[in-house]
Formats: structure tokens, C-alpha cells, sequence
């Protein structure tokens, strides 16, 4: 039969699945930093604003360098720490640089809106914690008030809609934390239910295969199957490829009948193609031995395309065209008959008794009983014997 164990791991859990989105946010944080360094580098053509800008690109670039150095091998939580970090690293610059410009060139208007808006919505795209969040735009709303302390009339507008930008970051963010953990569960959902799949097609061919192996892609078995290696008297081990197992007069056959599935496959991803054809195997003495492949091609989220592989080395495919044997022949061996009880001996290799003693045996032809409907109780009785019974 077919292996026990079932091919692969359960799919990845929660954490797994959190830290690869974390993955992918990062990546988005730092396509949007040179979009900020080009905002800050505009400040850099007029002269009175040329220092302030260079050494607001400075500071940003710093910033971005945590984001830039996490690190993916460590555990779950120390990437969270990481996430955690880059998030207030980049609050702490965010801050360093409107107070530069509050400072130096407090009536620039430009950076007055890249304070106040593009500012809280950037680090809001940024993965972190919700509290330290909040606590940047306190301090950056502050730091707006502060600037238009001596005209606050003037200044109204502008921190009224600082606060609006505020507010909607701050909901933004509670979104973007309902929707990751949306995401969580439906990526772990998918994966589960493409484990189950792939399981349950494993289940089904091991029902009715003498053996199932997984293949890659590229061919290459995906794990051990100790039930293929007794078929072929080889090793089957992890990473082995699966034409090596194939006898060399049907390798290219094989090749082009799964490359043929693998293409259907792909160009459908949503669906599962299956296939089955007859080719030899090749033992440890490189003889042929005769074998039926179920070929069934699944698309994992987690692993990519698997092929799994049943092989039944019984099965073979109903010949219409034979004939069952008649009856006839089921007597045809019969040529001896006991003069005693009138019964018909069976002779030949398979019935190698002597006659016993005492008893008297007559070659009799009995062509004349073996038709087809004739059984051996249709045996006639002696004459001679007949009356006395």
C-alpha cells in the first residue's frame, strides 16, 4: 500500500502568515521613500532653503534605515520588535524634521502641508504599535499649534485640518489593523483548505495504488516513499528525481505526458487536472516492470504545483475483446472410468493416484461427455451393475 504519513506540513499558522504580510509592508514602506525625499529635495533649489533640505533628506534616509536593515530569519516576536522600532524611528525623524522647519523657516508653506498631511498619512502605511501612533500625531499637532502661536487666527485653518488629516490616519489605521487580521484568517483559511486538498487526493490514490509519491515541479520527489522502493527494489528518497525510476524507454514518453498536464495546469490555476497512463518502471536489476500512473496536477498557495503520483503496479485496463473461458474445458482431462462404481477418475499431472487394488479401471472415451452443459454426476452407470444397485 501506500505510505502512512501524508506529504508535507500542516500549513503555515498565524504567526507565519503575520510575519509575511509584515514582509510585504515593508516593502511598500520603502517604495515610498523616495517619493518623500523628492517632497523634500524641492526645498533644496531656492538657496535660503537649500541646507534645510539637504538636511531633511538626511534625517529621512536615516529613518528609513530600520526599516530597510529587518531582518526575516529571526523569531516572530523579534520581528514584531523590529516592526515596532522602525514604526517609532520613523515618528522620532517625522518630528526632528518639522521642528527643523519650524525653527529655520517657520513661513514655508510647502512643508507646512508636508508637516501636517503627508506626514501622519505616510507613517500610518507603516506596520507598528497603535499607541505609538497616537502619540506622533499629539506631538505633531502640537508642534502645528506652536507654530502659529503668535497668529493663531491665521493659523486655524490649518491646524483644523491638521486635526481632520489626523482623525482620518487614526481611522485608517484601526481599518488597516481589522482588515490584517481579515487577511490572517483568510490566508490561513486557503492554506488549510489547500492542505485538505492536497491530502485528500493523496487519501484517494492510496485507496487503490500500490504506492504515492509527491513530485515538484522539476520531477523531483518531494518525499520519501518506502511502499515505491519495495515495488522497484530502489531507494526513493527525498529530492531523488522520479525519471531516474522510469525504465529508459518510456522516460521521454513520461516527460511529455506530464508537461502536456503541467501546461494544462497552468493556464488553468483554479482547477485540478488528472491523468493516467501505462509505462514500466525499472527495478534494481534494470528490468521493466509493468505499472499504471494516476498523474493528479494541484496548485498549493503554499508549495506551488504539486504532482501527485499513484502507481499500481495490478492494475491493468479491462481487454473487451477477451473472452472468458468456456466450460467445456473443465473436463477435458477425464479418460478413465471405475468398473466398480461407474465414476469417472481424474487423470493427468495434477491426479498423479494409482489405481487401487482390487478395483477394476477401463479406458473409456468420454468425448461424448464433456459438452457444455455436461457435469461429472452425468456420468453413466454400468450395465452390468445397474440392476444389482
Amino acid at each position: 500500500m501506500a505510505d502512512d504519513g501524508q506529504h508535507g506540513k500542516a500549513p503555515g499558522n498565524l504567526e507565519d502568515i503575520e510575519v509575511s504580510i509584515i514582509r510585504e509592508e515593508r516593502l511598500d514602506m520603502l517604495h515610498g521613500i523616495p517619493v518623500l525625499c523628492f517632497l523634500l529635495g524641492s526645498m533644496t533649489l531656492a538657496g535660503e532653503t537649500r541646507m534645510a533640505g539637504l538636511v531633511s533628506i538626511v534625517l529621512t534616509l536615516t529613518g528609513a534605515l530600520p526599516v530597510a536593515l529587518m531582518k526575516f530569519d529571526a523569531s516572530r516576536d523579534a520581528i514584531i520588535k523590529q516592526s515596532n522600532y522602525a514604526q517609532m524611528s520613523g515618528a522620532g525623524i517625522r518630528i526632528m524634521v518639522h521642528i527643523l522647519w519650524i525653527v529655520f523657516h517657520p513661513e514655508q508653506e510647502f512643508m507646512k502641508m508636508v508637516c501636517l498631511f503627508a506626514f501622519p498619512v505616510s507613517l500610518a502605511r507603516q506596520r507598528g504599535s497603535t499607541s505609538a501612533y497616537v502619540a506622533f500625531l499629539v506631538a505633531n499637532n502640537l508642534l502645528a499649534v506652536y507654530r502659529f502661536v503668535e497668529n493663531l487666527e491665521a493659523g486655524l485653518p490649518s491646524i483644523a485640518v491638521g486635526l481632520m488629516v489626523s482623525a482620518v490616519s487614526m481611522d485608517f489605521v484601526w481599518q488597516k489593523q481589522r482588515g490584517f487580521k481579515m487577511r490572517l484568517l483568510l490566508s490561513a483559511t486557503m492554506k488549510q483548505m489547500s492542505f485538505l486538498s492536497g491530502a485528500t487526493v493523496r487519501s484517494v490514490l492510496d485507496c487503490f495504488c500500490d504506492a504515492v509519491v509527491a513530485l515538484g515541479p522539476d520531477l523531483t520527489l518531494l518525499d520519501s516513499s518506502p511502499d515505491l522502493a519495495v515495488l522497484t527494489g530502489r531507494k526513493v528518497d527525498e529530492g531523488k528525481s522520479f525519471e531516474t525510476l522510469i525504465h529508459l524507454s518510456d522516460v521521454e514518453d513520461h516527460r511529455d505526458r506530464v508537461s502536456s498536464l503541467l501546461d494544462e495546469s497552468n493556464q488553468q490555476p483554479g482547477s485540478m487536472k488528472l491523468q493516467s497512463i501505462q509505462i514500466n518502471l525499472q527495478d534494481s536489476y534494470n528490468s521493466p516492470v509493468g505499472a499504471h500512473l494516476f498523474h493528479v496536477c494541484h496548485n498549493c498557495p503554499n508549495q506551488g504545483t504539486v504532482l501527485y503520483v499513484g502507481v499500481s503496479e495490478s492494475w491493468q485496463p479491462p481487454d473487451e475483446n477477451k473472452k472468458s473461458a468456456r466450460r467445456s474445458h473443465r473436463n477435458k482431462g477425464i479418460t478413465q472410468l471405475c468398473m466398480e462404481t461407474g465414476k469417472l477418475i481424474p487423470t493427468g499431472p495434477a491426479f498423479p493416484t494409482l489405481p487401487g487394488k482390487g478395483v477394476k479401471f477401463q479406458r473409456a472415451s468420454v468425448e461424448h461427455l464433456i459438452g457444455p452443459y455436461k457435469r461429472r454426476s452425468d456420468s453413466p452407470r454400468p450395465s452390468g451393475q445397474s440392476g444389482s444397485q
